[in-house]
């Protein structure tokens, strides 16, 4: 699997998890790292919003891997 079709999978997985929590974040992506089947992202100006309220966040970092590998 190439970089790039492994990073759209896993963002299309993301968005998904984003629409369960009813919650969506934005911002400039800054850097982003996959090393050991881990992703981390790094988020300027992100901006958090659900239904009720939104908040701007300078920098934020994601650090996110596959839920299967935890229970290994």
């Amino acid at each position: 699997m190439t970089f790039q079709l492994s990073y759209a999978y896993y963002l299309k997985r993301w968005r998904i998890s984003c629409q369960t929590l009813l919650m969506s974040i934005e911002g400039h992506l800054h850097t982003y790292r996959f090393c050991d089947n881990v992703w981390t992202f790094i988020l300027q100006d992100a901006l958090f919003k659900n239904e009720e309220s939104q908040e701007n966040v300078g920098r934020v970092k994601i650090v996110a891997c596959d839920s299967k590998l935890l229970t290994q």
